[in-house]
């Protein structure tokens, strides 16, 4: 078990210096790349898409190719917004809507008459944004 062990070590020794060797000691043609690219994905794009991205890639001063791998792994994807948040934020529009019509009121009749129910208001306003940021989306 040992000696299998070692040859296998051995051999990735061996493999290891002939990659070296066919990197930095070749005869010609063309140079064998250090990271070997083998798969590949298929995307469609429309004219207007593939315009927008190549102008970036130049911009970038990198290959298309080179643009979408950087963007996959340092870009970041939104979060679709969850129909639960959907609710809190029509209730928090609601809750903004019934804030205008309050002021509205206090520029016509006073804001005595209607500070009771600014503060309520507020209050549940305060309350829903709380439980949005809770939610973490």
């Amino acid at each position: 078990m040992v000696a299998k062990s070692e040859e296998r070590k051995e051999g990735n020794k061996m493999e290891t210096v002939r990659k070296y060797d066919r990197l930095h000691n070749s005869k010609g043609g063309r140079p064998l790349k250090a990271v070997k690219r083998e798969n590949d994905i298929r995307v469609r794009l429309t004219q207007t898409e593939h315009f927008l991205i190549s102008e970036k890639a130049k911009k970038a001063g990198m290959t298309i190719s080179e643009w979408f791998r950087r963007s996959a792994v340092k870009g970041k994807v939104l979060v679709r917004v969850s129909t639960e948040d959907l609710k809190v934020l029509r209730t928090l529009s609601g809750m903004a809507n019934n804030l205008n019509q309050l002021t509205k009121l206090a520029h016509q009749q006073g804001f005595l008459v209607v500070q009771r129910k600014c503060r309520e208001l507020l209050s549940d306003i305060d309350d829903t944004l709380k439980k949005l940021s809770r939610d973490d989306w």
